[in-house]
């Protein structure tokens, strides 16, 4: 899986982390564990695009709770980009066993609809 982490906007309010590729948690916590790119920016949202990955890995169910603990620290709003089957389904089993993250974490099926999330003009 290869994963692209850039500033969305001019201002560093937003880090976009773009993967694709066979899914690989490797590069999916060493991009989200990066905590130097977290401490330039004062509370960033998290725009994660998985449009790029053709499906989740069957271990996904194994991984939720690490994947929840690393939110913690992500003061912004976090946005998931995903029009696959997989991905709608570990974001709502997410939603189900982890209530509070109904405030912070957000689905959506494209960047037009992140953007108005985020406040970012299109």
């Amino acid at each position: 899986m290869n994963a692209d982490v850039h500033w969305e906007n001019d201002a560093h309010s937003v880090l976009r982390c773009t993967f694709s590729g066979e899914w690989d948690w490797k590069v999916f916590y060493a991009t989200i564990e990066d905590r130097v790119i977290f401490e330039e920016a004062h509370d960033p949202c998290l725009l994660i695009d998985l449009r790029g990955v053709p499906r989740m890995p069957i271990d996904m169910v194994l991984h939720l709770k690490r994947a929840v603990q690393l939110t913690d620290d992500i003061k912004g709003t976090i946005v998931l980009i995903a029009t696959s089957v997989g991905a709608a389904t570990m974001y709502h089993m997410l939603m189900m066993v982890y209530k509070p993250l109904a405030g912070k974490m957000r689905l959506v099926t494209s960047e037009e609809e992140a953007y108005v999330l985020l406040g970012i003009a299109i």
